[in-house]
């Protein structure tokens, strides 16, 4: 994948690499049939990625504007949070929005390990 954004300055690296405080966390759900929605939140980036890992027997539920808003607000990545919007708007389904969504997350969890030291989020830096 193509990288779509510039690499973090440090200090904003190091927090998307960290935890969001408990109150801050993002509401997310899975659609499992015949169960339907199940709850459930992430409070980081890396929750966030394993999240929207593809299930044969599941569908991550996240609201694309509710994770732009949370990436900018709790997380402090507004390029990120663009991007998100950008995705939200030019995804042709859901499912493929989805998949945009989970190879932007782990591009930009590349460049912080990267900055800080830490390595690409994948073997290879991708997925």
């Amino acid at each position: 994948m193509t990288t779509r954004l510039a690499p973090p300055p440090h200090e904003l690296a190091a927090r998307i690499l960290a935890p969001v405080p408990f109150a801050h966390r993002m509401k997310v759900g899975r659609l499992v049939p015949p169960v339907g929605l199940t709850a459930g939140d992430v409070r980081s980036l890396e929750e966030l990625l394993r999240h929207l890992e593809p299930d044969q027997r599941s569908l991550p539920g996240v609201g694309f504007e509710r994770t732009a808003a949370w990436v900018e607000d709790a997380v402090g990545d507004r390029d990120l949070a663009v991007s998100v919007r950008g995705i939200a708007a030019e995804a042709p389904s859901y499912v493929e929005g989805c998949r945009r969504l989970l190879e932007l997350i782990a591009e930009r969890l590349g460049q912080a390990r990267e900055v800080v030291g830490g390595g690409p989020t994948r073997e290879g830096g991708s997925l």
